[in-house]
């Protein structure tokens, strides 16, 4: 079973490589189609917020794996490495902060991996909202069995790249920014849309 303790020694070993390595801030910062500067400057909305936030967003990654096994969200780090492991195969987040720029209509993910929490912008025009039957089916290639701490009644897509990004069961989602006239289903879900471009069979 996994624990912190037995896991440390692989986790430093793995950090004190990464700290070898130069560092750059901009590889945890990803962008479809906008420039970056521009989007972080923008007033936003919180969509969604998990636990975990405010404490994991200000880790520096190049101290990433030291301060895990030390911190009081190792338990549930831990519980997500088999996740982790499956996105390498097919491209899934776990989702700690999600918030709407709705000026430039793209949304701001905050998401956790492996290696620490990674900031993602994707426009909203290519995000569907999906059920967990078509979760199963965009993830077809699953090795373990799923956390409960994923909410798979909660579940967007990406339609340019098929990426999945799921959220934690016991985050908070905020009126303002779910009920925002740039997400409502009307402008973010196309069945159409969906059954063209993110069918298992085209996977």
């Amino acid at each position: 079973m996994l624990n912190c303790r037995s896991v440390r020694k692989t986790l430093i070993s793995k950090y004190a490589y990464m700290a070898s390595l130069s560092f750059n801030p901009l590889m945890r910062i990803h962008t479809i189609g906008k420039s970056t500067q521009s989007l972080q400057n923008e007033d936003s909305v919180l969509v969604y917020d998990s636990p975990e936030f405010k404490d994991l967003s200000l880790v520096d990654r190049q101290v990433w794996f030291k301060h895990i096994t030390q911190s009081p969200h190792c338990k549930k780090y831990m519980e997500l490495i088999p996740f982790f492991l499956e996105s390498r195969y097919r491209s899934k987040n776990f989702v700690l902060r999600m918030e709407l720029l709705p000026h430039s209509e793209y949304l701001r993910f905050y998401t956790l991996r492996l290696s620490g929490v990674y900031e993602k912008y994707v426009p909203i025009k290519y995000l569907v909202p999906i059920t967990k039957y078509d979760y199963y089916q965009l993830t077809a290639r699953v090795f373990f069995k799923q956390s409960t701490i994923l909410d798979l009644d909660m579940v967007y897509a990406n339609i340019s790249n098929k990426e999945a990004y799921v959220f934690d069961k016991y985050g908070t989602w905020h009126d303002e920014g779910l009920n925002h006239d740039k997400l409502s289903l009307e402008n973010t879900f196309s069945e159409v849309t969906w059954y063209d471009e993110i069918l298992p069979e085209k996977l």
